[in-house]
């Protein structure tokens, strides 16, 4: 594995409250069972994995945290968001959630050398 990616490990049962299903009458997450697996990062990896997800046959609805009256100060603690999808198909979501995140390759960014981290902590 990359260094610096968690793995999402962690299969919480969910409990809807009726709302999050609200408007997809159609679902086949209706009715059924439903797991949450924390830890997405940002909207970006939120898409990547619904994408991989459904492409998989496996669907899934992504609940964004930052829909609060705090926007984001809580994010931190609680990462940006989380999938939300069948419970008997969870397990096969989470090895293909951590293949997409093994997967990304990230930009190496290039910062001025007093940005560098050693400068930073006072090492040079």
């Amino acid at each position: 594995m990359k260094p610096n990616v968690m793995t999402l490990d962690t299969i919480h049962p969910f409990q809807d409250d009726s709302s999050l299903l609200d408007g997809l009458l159609e679902s086949p997450l209706r009715g059924a069972e439903l797991g949450r697996i924390d830890g997405i990062e940002n909207e970006f990896e939120a898409e990547m994995m619904r994408d991989a997800l459904e492409k998989e046959g496996i669907p899934c609805i992504v609940q964004s945290y930052r829909e609060t009256p705090f926007s984001g100060i809580f994010l931190a603690q609680k990462s940006w968001g989380s999938v939300i999808l069948r419970m008997d198909e969870a397990e096969r979501a989470l090895e293909i959630m951590n293949r997409v995140r093994e997967s990304v390759v990230l930009p190496a960014v290039d910062h001025p050398p007093e940005l560098e981290p050693e400068t930073l902590n006072g090492n040079k």
